[in-house]
């Protein structure tokens, strides 16, 4: 096996399992605070410039680099307009993924795996590592925060500011946890804690 193939065997594996931690990630339940909201974005991106990104000073290769970015972009606008978003009792503010959102970002993955093969078969040098794939997330994740943020300050959900270090201070609660699917709240049933929705 030479080198360059060992290479692209070693970025395949790398990618795969970024992006099944990524799907997982979106199975689980995570508290939404002011200081860690983009702590995700922030640390994909490091590991993606760390890494490397290849990017291409030919015309074509930057539009199509240009392209895979904004798609990025968008699909963290979308992803956040439907990722679950609930308060418990205690008024700490939770998130978790959907299918639609898992849905949203296999499409991103496809898009990107389409977007190679066209360059391929054009002749464009256009290569996208495992580095642009992290930097890729960074940017998907960071757009998606921030308007999930956005849409917790909407609803009066922000907690306030750390005080000296300190942990957000959660807003008054309702008596029972509310729920909020899209954009608009919805009842999704009795659960005392975010542990225990499903």
């Amino acid at each position: 096996m030479s080198h360059m193939s060992a290479t692209t065997v070693i970025s395949i594996i790398a990618i795969a399992a970024l992006i099944g931690y990524a799907l997982y990630r979106q199975t689980r339940t995570s508290q939404v605070t002011r200081g860690g909201r983009y702590k995700m974005a922030i640390i994909y991106g490091i590991i993606g410039v760390c890494l490397g990104v290849n990017i291409s000073h030919n015309p074509a290769a930057l539009g199509l680099t240009a392209i895979s970015l904004a798609a990025s972009a968008g699909v963290g606008v979308l992803r956040a307009q439907r990722t679950r978003l609930w308060r418990d009792d205690e008024g700490r503010v939770f998130t978790r993924g959907t299918r639609t959102t898992a849905g949203l970002f296999l499409a991103l993955i496809a898009f990107k795996v389409a977007l190679g093969t066209f360059a391929y078969f054009v002749h464009v040098p256009y290569d996208a590592n495992v580095g642009e794939v992290m930097v890729m997330l960074a940017l998907m994740l960071a757009v998606q925060a921030t308007i999930v943020w956005r849409r917790i300050e909407r609803l009066g959900w922000a907690p306030a500011p750390r005080a000296h270090g300190g942990q957000d201070a959660p807003v008054a609660a309702q008596a029972a946890p509310t729920f909020v699917g899209s954009a608009t709240a919805a009842s999704a049933g009795r659960a005392t804690n975010a542990e225990t929705v499903k």
